[in-house]
């Protein structure tokens, strides 16, 4: 038995004849956005302090090497196997399906890590930080990229178990069922009404940075859901076709379903590239986080751009220094109005109510103050 028979495996046999160039052009440009695209978001991650001590912002570090994985070492087989052919070589074949398996299980249970994590930010708010702690979160990357090595070398010892194939795409589907669940979970407890009136302004805002949060990760797993979903349903017919008879199910490399099984294929693998565009649009930290790693990057990359960037700095910490002083004095110069106008009738807290709600409306003008005057409005402002 020759080695094209012995690599009769889930993937289907290549046919040169349905149009390769969009394919290869297609996983060629999601290449291209996606390497670099998670590299720099992982980096990111890595290198702010304050981001990889989230126990969030680390899982989304952990889908950025496993969609850098995709971009570097799945999608150049698939571009190999469109142009040569898996039956071609049975070698390759393994070795496609292994990285490819490994990076496509280490995706999914990311983002798996990613909506459980939000489901307790959001259903479990007061015990968010001692149910999803840094080394939980490191935990939890551990056992997604050890669980996807499983998956990924354990068929190659049962390679023509078509069976074996079967069961892992219907892990996929439970996997994906339980993300469905779960972010289910999340959207109605969004949904209610928060009952505790009293506290509803207090919480307001932290309300709507879970909600704008929960809306990136759900972006994220539609995107999802609308790439692998088409893939899986194609692949669980082919497999299922052949494990009957297949030469009943006539499937050829001509036929139809093997021109949609590459196609959803391709489509599959861009999700590595979507997922950048996610978080650099819809997440506002690590936005401003990437573009200050980039914008240092690139300033710190010229000698011009380093001296505009200190001189930029200096500048910023004028600007802050001027601004606080200017606040203090036009703080200090209220609160002494009101003191003059209602020494009897207003208390502590009524003065800070009103000087919270005037100390929007700026002056054009503000006076300039020296030391002294500082230090007593400083003085003042302890007494109040």
């Amino acid at each position: 038995m020759n080695s094209s028979t012995k690599c009769k495996f889930l993937y289907p046999e290549v046919d040169g004849n349905y149009g390769q160039l969009p394919i290869i052009v297609f996983t060629s440009v999601s290449m291209c956005i996606s390497i670099p695209g998670n590299i720099i978001t992982g980096l990111t991650i890595l290198r702010n302090f304050k981001l990889r001590s989230e126990p969030a912002y680390l899982l989304i570090c952990s889908v950025c090497v496993a969609d850098t994985l995709v971009g570097a070492a799945a999608q150049p087989f698939l571009i190999t196997a469109t142009v040569l052919g898996m039956k071609r070589s049975c070698i390759l074949d393994k070795v496609y399906f292994v990285l490819a398996w490994l990076s496509s299980c280490a995706s999914t249970l990311g983002v798996m890590t990613i909506t459980i994590d939000r489901y307790l930010y959001i259903v479990h708010p007061m015990n968010y930080t001692i149910l999803m702690t840094q080394q939980r979160a490191t935990i939890m990357i551990f056992i997604v990229w050890f669980t996807s090595l499983l998956f990924a070398t354990m068929p190659i010892i049962y390679y023509n178990m078509l069976a074996l194939h079967i069961t892992a795409l219907s892990v996929f589907i439970f996997i994906t069922s339980f993300m469905t669940y779960t972010y289910g979970k999340v959207y109605f407890k969004l949904k209610v009404p928060s009952t505790s009136l009293p506290f509803s302004r207090i919480h307001g805002r932290k309300t709507k940075v879970r909600t704008q949060a929960s809306r990136t990760i759900l972006m994220v797993v539609i995107g999802f859901f609308g790439c692998w979903y088409p893939w899986v349903i194609i692949s669980l017919l082919v497999a299922i076709s052949k494990q009957q008879n297949s030469s009943k199910a006539n499937i050829t490399p001509s036929s139809f379903i093997i021109k949609l099984y590459w196609i959803f294929l391709t489509l599959g693998y861009s999700n590595s590239a979507l997922n950048v565009f996610i978080y650099s649009r819809k997440n506002t930290i690590l936005r401003k986080a990437v573009e200050k790693f980039l914008g240092l990057k690139i300033r710190n990359s010229t000698i011009v751009g380093y001296s505009l960037e200190k001189e930029e700095t200096k500048k910023s910490k004028l600007n802050e220094s001027k601004s606080t002083m200017a606040d203090l004095t036009d703080l200090c110069r209220r609160f002494a109005k009101l003191n003059r106008v209602y020494p009897q009738k207003l208390s502590n807290k009524q003065v800070n109510s009103m000087e919270v709600n005037n100390y929007v409306e700026r002056t054009d003008s503000i006076c300039k103050v020296d030391a002294a005057i500082l230090n007593s409005s400083l003085i003042f402002l302890k007494t109040y």
